[in-house]
């Protein structure tokens, strides 16, 4: 018989506030909303966020090892069944680690290194050296991957009790469903939502979205984010005379966008999951995206939602979205069954077996 988890300590062992803090707040708002007792413990610059999802943490230190030492006092503490701590890198893999301490911990791998693995933060020695020995030999630590691909990575170098994969969801909002943005420009609306890094996409997309086959189009482009490259992409804009059609509305919560787009544009070069295109999809807005392992694991069923794998021809691929209405549609209904899938509640029932699991 599975045992039921009382408390769970959730450590968000980030360098920002990004998609894998937002799943962890959603767990997190779940869990406290079905009874179960929580702490949260926010590594620094990633506790921006927590207000979103009416959070909050008892973090004040602003250096990384002042961090892992008190939050560590505050979980052994708080004496929690379980510790879930949540890596958008595997770079802070040993601060999430020290942070739980020796008590069941349970890492979600949001993201993994295609080839080289970065230093860890805090031992600068290569992060993969320690996630896959302490996943060897630390009994009461298991971790979870969301990707396919990085589950079967994983199969070559661990036991096989030692991780499993959680089809990822999006995260909760708390943004009453009837608020919807007003658009800051006419025509079509496209919508771009996510870190303005050069990993996400942005610049390739401005240059299809500069194409004279589509300038001839009415349409306002709004960015949701904020990042180290806003200003690089900016003045991309401008030199590509798109000043006038791009609002940069920085990092916001992006339901009120979902519900006033016509259409959901994810460009990203790398994704551990598609979190942007199954938001778009739970909201009942199209998306289409780039074609990388990310996202072809979650919309594979749709064909349609995928940009062509030359970026040269992605202004073809949005105009006949534009010469015909009908597309949209049916791409939307194509994939609303993808998004219902992905809904918090769902999520939360899955790592919530996961987690009677691990402590029974």
């Amino acid at each position: 018989m599975r045992s039921p988890v009382r408390k769970v300590a959730y450590v968000l062992a980030g360098t920002g506030f990004g998609g894998a803090e937002r799943i962890a707040c959603s767990l997190a708002y779940c869990a406290a909303k079905e009874g179960v007792e929580t702490l949260i413990e926010a590594a620094p610059h990633t506790r921006e966020g927590l207000a979103e999802f009416g959070l909050a943490t008892e973090s004040q230190e602003e250096d990384l090892n002042e961090w892992v030492r008190a939050a560590s006092d505050r979980v052994r503490s708080f004496r929690p069944d379980l510790v879930h701590v949540h890596l958008a890198t595997p770079s802070m893999f040993v601060a999430g680690l020290r942070v739980a301490s020796e008590l069941p911990t349970l890492i979600t791998l949001h993201m993994l290194p295609e080839q080289s693995w970065p230093r860890d933060r805090l031992t600068g020695l290569p992060s993969r050296l320690h996630v896959f020995s302490t996943l060897w030999w630390r009994r009461r630590v298991h971790a979870n991957v969301v990707s396919h691909a990085h589950f079967g990575r994983l199969r070559h170098f661990l036991p096989r009790a030692k991780f499993c994969r959680i089809e990822n969801g999006i995260p909760i909002s708390l943004i009453p469903t009837n608020e919807v943005a007003e658009w800051p420009g006419a025509g079509r609306r496209l919508l771009v939502v996510g870190r303005i890094e050069e990993a996400k996409g942005h610049l390739r997309l401005l240059r299809a979205l500069a194409h004279p086959s589509l300038t001839k189009y009415p349409w306002h482009l709004v960015v949701v984010g904020d990042g180290s490259a806003k200003n690089l992409f900016q003045a991309a804009a401008e030199q590509l005379g798109l000043r006038a059609r791009v609002s940069w509305v920085g990092a916001m919560p992006a339901p009120p966008w979902y519900r006033a787009a016509e259409l959901v544009l994810a460009p990203s070069f790398l994704e551990a999951s598609a979190l942007v295109p199954l938001e778009a999809a739970a909201s009942g807005v199209p998306v289409v995206m780039s074609r990388i392992p990310g996202h072809l694991e979650s919309f594979s069923e749709v064909v349609e939602s995928f940009l062509s794998p030359k970026e040269s021809d992605w202004s073809n691929d949005i105009e006949r979205l534009f010469e015909e209405p009908l597309r949209l549609r049916q791409l939307r209904d194509a994939q609303a069954s993808i998004g219902q899938r992905a809904v918090p509640e769902a999520l939360w029932s899955r790592y919530r077996e996961l987690y009677s699991s691990l402590v029974a």
